[in-house]
């Protein structure tokens, strides 16, 4: 077997050793990022409120509202309104909840296969 030479345990010692954080620079760093980001918020303009979304339809004109398409399917006219999520939907994309009879959406129900027949159920009332 081979010993090492003396010369090579210095070198493996100073690998092992952990770098010392440069305070200075970290701390000059972060003071760059935020006076980049305070600079970037002066930037941007002032934004529009936007109208919530279960309103929506009502504040559009009725020409507005028959072109209207639906936000699951993208193919159909948009009648209904999710009781979830509010978004509007055809009536393909609606399904009445088993419990409790409110309109959603096939992206906020959850169609239960375990009985014979299957049956549509709202998050909410999954867990009641």
């Amino acid at each position: 077997m081979k010993r090492r030479h003396e010369d090579t345990s210095t070198i493996v010692n100073v690998l092992r050793q952990r770098p010392k954080p440069d305070l200075d620079a970290q701390q000059k760093l972060g003071q760059a990022t935020f006076a980049k980001l305070m600079a970037a918020a002066k930037k941007q303009p002032a934004s529009t409120p936007q109208p919530a979304v279960s309103y929506e339809y009502f504040n559009n004109t009725p020409e507005q509202t028959e072109k209207r398409v639906c936000y699951r399917c993208n193919r159909n006219q948009a009648v209904y309104a999710c009781s979830h999520c509010e978004f509007v939907v055809c009536s393909n994309c609606i399904h009445p909840c088993s419990a409790c009879q409110e309109p959603y959406c096939s992206g906020c129900s959850i169609i239960d296969y375990s009985h014979s027949s299957e049956r549509v159920i709202c998050r909410t009332c999954q867990y009641t």
